[in-house]
């Protein structure tokens, strides 16, 4: 069975993503931000704070952590430097879902529509 092990506080509302991958876990919140949380000490690294509205939504594609938000964008974050590399936008609503292949982002919104998106560098 599961055993709870940890406990990552820190933000200032509700968690409403969360995304792990190699040594890293990732949280979007209510409170506009994304926390990016050291694997096994559990400490926060990083506060990503680029978000005008909440963080719903956290894929790992890569190098890279995509974040939709209420804001009706998509962050991409090159997860070496935590940095924000580029912001998607073409849904009028809340981006609400994410989901990645080897090829495509696919983005779910409020406004009722699945974006598909493909890296610009391929």
């Amino acid at each position: 069975g599961w055993e709870c092990v940890g406990r990552l506080d820190g933000h200032s509302q509700r968690v409403c993503a969360l995304e792990a991958a190699g040594g890293w876990v990732a949280s979007g919140s209510a409170d506009e931000s994304i926390r990016v949380w050291s694997a096994g000490d559990w400490r926060c690294v990083h506060a990503l704070c680029e978000h005008d509205d909440a963080v719903m939504a956290l894929q790992h594609v890569g190098s890279f952590l995509v974040s939709g938000s209420c804001d009706q964008t998509i962050g991409v974050w090159e997860t070496e430097s935590w940095r924000c590399v580029r912001r998607l936008r073409g849904h009028s609503g809340s981006v609400l879902a994410l989901a990645a292949t080897s090829r495509y982002l696919f983005s779910s919104s409020q406004d009722r529509s699945i974006r598909v998106w493909v890296s610009a560098s391929r």
